[in-house]
């Protein structure tokens, strides 16, 4: 197994969140209801990903229905993800994307049951949300989606992206820019538009989002090696600098660690109202708690980085 030898912690680790049996209770009352568990790849596909314990390391504190929302959208992004990961058809990626849109209104017409699971889902999380923050998690989620298509264009072109166009992909690809969103939801905020604009705030939500999708090629380097994948940074590093695993795994290792130091320098410019230093702090369990499930699920077969207590140098 190849560990990274420094990764940067944004804070000590906390315990999953207690109310995770409830919302895994009520994710398979919510997928029985559309119909999403029919489909034995979909029950399997959630059994390795366990959405609720994801989202018990996600959001710790959380109050049960905020817990039991991130479940819910956990289990959309892993559905989604893994029927489209590897799709080389860019027609059938943007087509999802656009069902998957059109379902935040109601107005698709899609036959899958994941679209009106989604248009329920949707109606349920926007529940006293401004309508600010209704439209950023919206073009967050529609972001997410299209870039499987540019995934595929790179595919079925034989392209691999350069290391720095491939760290800005990621930011998006990872989908975490979502569930960046949803700690407003679980930390009771709902941020004013003047400080949502701030350069700093959206530094704080991308470099969170680059350090969580940049994890997650670490602990998945082994199974997207096997499967041929090219959409990963270890495998971008290798594929432009020519440098075997090991030190391609402690190059990524390194960029998550500066994303996270860009991420707390942003932190200290930021402000320092009650409603900012909660999204700030949810933040900061959210790339925690991408590390530490990353190495207790089964999706992920083989972890590639071990963790190391500590703040960030």
């Amino acid at each position: 197994m190849t560990t990274v030898r420094q990764l940067d912690m944004p804070c000590p680790a906390r315990d999953p969140n207690p109310a995770a049996r409830t919302a895994a209770g009520e994710l398979r009352s919510w997928a029985d209801r559309f119909g999403l568990l029919q489909d034995a790849n979909r029950r399997e596909i959630l059994k390795r990903a366990d959405p609720a314990h994801v989202a018990a390391r996600l959001y710790p504190g959380a109050p049960p229905r905020p817990l039991t929302l991130a479940t819910q959208w956990l289990a959309v992004n892993f559905l989604v993800d893994d029927l489209l990961d590897a799709e080389d058809d860019c027609g059938r990626c943007e087509a999802l994307a656009d069902h998957v849109v059109a379902a935040f209104d109601g107005a698709s017409t899609a036959a899958d049951p994941l679209i009106p699971a989604i248009t329920d889902l949707w109606r349920r999380t926007t529940v006293e949300r401004s309508a600010e923050w209704c439209r950023t998690f919206r073009d967050d989620c529609a972001v997410w989606l299209w870039t499987y298509a540019r995934e595929a264009i790179d595919r079925v072109g034989g392209r691999v992206p350069g290391v720095d166009e491939y760290r800005r992909h990621r930011r998006l690809s990872s989908g975490m820019l979502m569930f960046a969103d949803l700690v407003e939801v679980a930390s009771g905020v709902d941020l004013p538009s003047r400080v949502r604009r701030l350069d700093a705030v959206h530094t704080l939500r991308a470099r969170t989002s680059e350090y969580m999708g940049l994890v997650n090629d670490l602990y998945s380097i082994n199974k997207e090696l096997a499967t041929g994948q090219v959409h990963n940074a270890v495998c971008v590093v290798m594929h432009h600098t020519g440098v075997d695993i090991g030190p391609a795994v402690d190059a990524v290792g390194e960029m998550a660690s500066a994303s996270l130091r860009a991420f707390e320098e942003a932190a200290r410019t930021v402000g320092t109202s009650e409603d900012v230093r909660r999204c700030v702090q949810g933040y900061r369990l959210l790339m925690r708690g991408a590390v530490d499930c990353c190495a207790e699920l089964d999706r992920y077969v083989t972890p590639a980085v071990g963790p190391q207590e500590g703040t960030p140098a």
